[in-house]
């Protein structure tokens, strides 16, 4: 292609010779033999054959052909033995090409020069690598169609094997456009394997933000029980330093005891000794008169020796068992340390009980202080918000029988049970009448009714509120978001499921709960939560919807974190910078209004204008009701998706149906800057591919109205 482009084709000369010889040592065979056989007419000379094919025989070219500066005679080829000379550069002609030329060593060697065949075919393909401006090295298209036109040439000159050479040429055609095919097909596999990659990485940065909060978590926990361990380490050390006090004091009180002891000891001996002296002197006195002067001064002289003996003796004891504690006062002292060490272990239980029984009431007190709030802030709600009690007194006058006759109708009675009354008494019927239960009929067993529906007979119909219905939705929600089982079921089996699971397996409670709440979300259809509900369950609203309202919802509560310096309390300012951070493609009038959502709540708990608590706007109430903030963005959604389509629908004025290419180049339009997935992804939702992995036919088409209804029933919004 690139030589007819240029308009010129270079001629070829055409004084080919012969094919060349098959190769000896292949597998045709190995060689056998020369020998002269009977050629051909015009031809003589030498032949050979092969071991695989012994009658087949081959003739030899005739020797005028190997010689050397020998003009090639038309219709034959040039034999030239490559290995003789080295390859010369085309273009220009050296001393190589000399039959006689200067070796190494000054001796003149003979060569053999090309043949003129290749030297013009080398010449031709050169040229046209330069004209065509092809690459030296590495692979190009270029290249191959330059050595394309070469090869056919050759091929043109060498008649005999010219079908062999092109059905090999053929094959590697055929083998080419195959690996280009192939290449050709891979490539939306490596956009898709490009898509999976980024949905694996979003994955696991998710996975990382929540590990990142579980350890957050876990390291304030650790904080927390370290202080607890050095409150208790500081509870242990002031008990052991109490204990060393104590130990001191009975201590002191040990040696105080031991000293009066001794001293009483002293005083008892003091007092013998006189008694004794007392006792010698009468004696004395009395023996005067009937003993021997001379004996009794020996006697004197003899007592004050053992006297002064005995004195010697004592105070050797008191020196050497001063320090020595008696075993009836030691035993007794170590009973009464047994006894001090008994009540301090059985303080030291008590003190950690208490400690226990500490920590628990602080954690109760928390739970009642919130408790509390929780009550004050529905008391001042119903304050400013609820119908003060009637003065059902009043009714005595206007009922047959006077205040006696009411008195015992109303008697134990509530609002609603007396309203029922009153209303009986009007209408002159009994009480039971009006009081009787409603019920519902049974829709059948058939596929087509949901499964949380299907029932024959009749049901009772409680009437619940739209608190019991909002407990009901929630906790549905929570059911279904739990594990990936349920999301793959279909919404009536998991609400059917989920009714089950709350009814412990009770199929008929299961299916009234069923009724009653298909029955409340009937009578508060005006409220745009249950009205949301049932436009998912009846698959006008797709599932995934919700799934991005609580993804929208987590994404502006991590965005508010990093802003917050409190818990959830931060001023306006940054709150609405923290919205606009988040959704960047959000108007300002939208942003505005979540704003005065929030700022609303706030005021209605504390009244402070300039602050907003984001937490609090984004949790619901205690019966899983979504706050006003969080139902205000569902709403933004909702529009800025319709208005998406609106503006989509523009382009498809004047048209019945829209193929995907037509759509493509309009979502392209609308918002330019939509990543490539995304938009297939809208055509995906546009042609009801996007649960089965189905690829995009180009050739598909969507009636305009139902291209309009799929798209609406998504959350599509402007790319950031």
């Amino acid at each position: 292609m690139a030589l007819e482009a240029r308009g010129a084709r270079r001629s070829l000369p055409t004084n080919f010779g012969t094919a060349r010889l098959p190769k000896i040592n292949n597998e045709f065979g190995k060689f056998q033999s020369y020998k002269p056989t009977q050629q051909p007419p015009g031809r003589q000379g030498w032949s050979y054959s092969l071991s695989k094919s012994p009658q087949i025989h081959y003739s030899l070219p005739p020797s005028s052909l190997v010689q050397p500066e020998q003009e090639v005679p038309p219709g034959q080829l040039d034999s030239w033995p490559v290995h003789s000379i080295k390859p010369v550069a085309s273009g220009r002609r050296s001393k190589l090409s000399d039959p006689l030329s200067l070796s190494s060593s000054g001796k003149i060697t003979p060569t053999i020069p090309k043949p003129k065949f290749l030297e013009h075919l080398e010449e031709f393909l050169q040229k046209e690598l330069r004209l065509l401006g092809c690459p030296l090295q590495g692979p190009c298209e270029l290249r191959v169609q330059a050595h394309r036109e070469v090869f056919e040439h050759l091929m043109e000159d060498f008649k005999t094997y010219k079908p062999l050479l092109s059905a090999i040429k053929n094959e590697y055609d055929l083998y080419v456009d195959y690996l280009q095919q192939q290449i050709a097909e891979l490539q939306p596999l490596k956009t898709h394997l490009f898509t999976v990659k980024e949905e694996c990485n979003r994955k696991i940065l998710a996975m990382r933000d929540s590990e990142k909060a579980d350890l957050e978590e876990a390291r304030q926990e650790n904080r927390g029980l370290l202080s607890t361990i050095d409150r208790l380490k500081e509870n242990e050390q002031s008990l052991r330093s109490q204990v060393d006090k104590l130990q001191a004091e009975l201590t002191l009180q040990y040696e105080q005891y031991k000293n009066e002891a001794d001293a009483r000891k002293l005083l008892i001996s003091d007092i013998n000794d006189l008694k004794f002296r007392q006792q010698e002197q009468k004696a004395d006195v009395s023996s005067e008169e009937r003993e021997d002067p001379v004996l009794l001064k020996m006697k004197i002289q003899r007592g004050r020796e053992d006297l002064k003996n005995a004195h010697q003796r004592i105070q050797q004891m008191l020196a050497d068992y001063g320090d020595v504690v008696p075993r009836r006062e030691k035993e007794q002292l170590h009973t009464e340390y047994q006894a001090l060490e008994t009540d301090f272990e059985a303080l030291k239980g008590r003190h950690i009980a208490m400690m226990g029984e500490h920590n628990t009431l602080q954690s109760v007190y928390k739970e009642m202080m919130a408790e509390k709030k929780e009550l004050t802030e529905h008391h001042e709600k119903l304050k400013r918000s609820a119908t003060p009690r009637p003065d059902w007194t009043r009714c005595a006058d206007y009922i047959e029988g006077g205040a006696d006759r009411w008195s015992l109708l109303a008697e134990g009675k509530s609002s609603e049970q007396m309203v029922d009354i009153l209303l009986a008494q009007i209408a002159g019927v009994d009480v039971s009448e009006i009081t009787k239960e409603e019920a519902f009929q049974g829709k059948g067993m058939s596929e087509d009714v949901p499964l949380y529906l299907r029932f024959e007979g009749s049901i009772p119909n409680r009437r619940i509120g739209k608190d019991e219905g909002s407990r009901l939705i929630s906790g549905f929600w929570q059911f279904r978001l739990t594990g990936s089982e349920n999301l793959a079921k279909p919404l009536d089996e998991t609400l059917y499921n989920y009714l089950l699971s709350v009814n412990d397996s009770d199929q008929a409670k299961a299916i009234e709960d069923g009724y009653n709440l298909h029955d409340v979300c009937a009578r508060f259809a005006h409220m745009p939560y249950f009205s949301f509900f049932t436009e998912i369950l009846s698959e006008d609203v797709d599932e995934s919807v919700f799934t991005w309202w609580v993804g929208a919802q987590a994404k502006l509560t991590e965005t508010l974190n990093g802003l917050s310096h409190e818990e959830g309390l931060m001023t306006v300012e940054n709150f609405q910078s923290g919205i606009s951070t988040c959704w960047p493609h959000k108007a300002l009038e939208s942003v505005c209004s979540l704003v005065a959502a929030a700022k609303l709540m706030q005021q209605q708990i504390d009244g402070d204008p300039a602050m907003v608590n984001f937490l609090t706007a984004l949790s619901p109430d205690s019966n899983g009701h979504p706050s006003p903030f969080a139902m205000l963005l569902l709403e933004q959604c909702r529009n800025e998706t319709k208005t998406f389509v609106k503006d989509l629908m523009k382009h498809f004025t004047d048209k019945s149906e829209i193929s995907v290419v037509q759509l493509r180049e309009a979502l392209l339009m609308v918002d330019p800057n939509r990543p490539e997935a995304e938009v297939d992804q809208i055509i995906g939702m546009a042609f009801s591919i996007v649960s089965t992995g189905q690829s995009i036919d180009d050739s598909l088409v969507v009636a305009v109205d139902q291209l309009s209804e799929r798209l609406i029933s998504f959350p599509i919004l402007k790319s950031n």
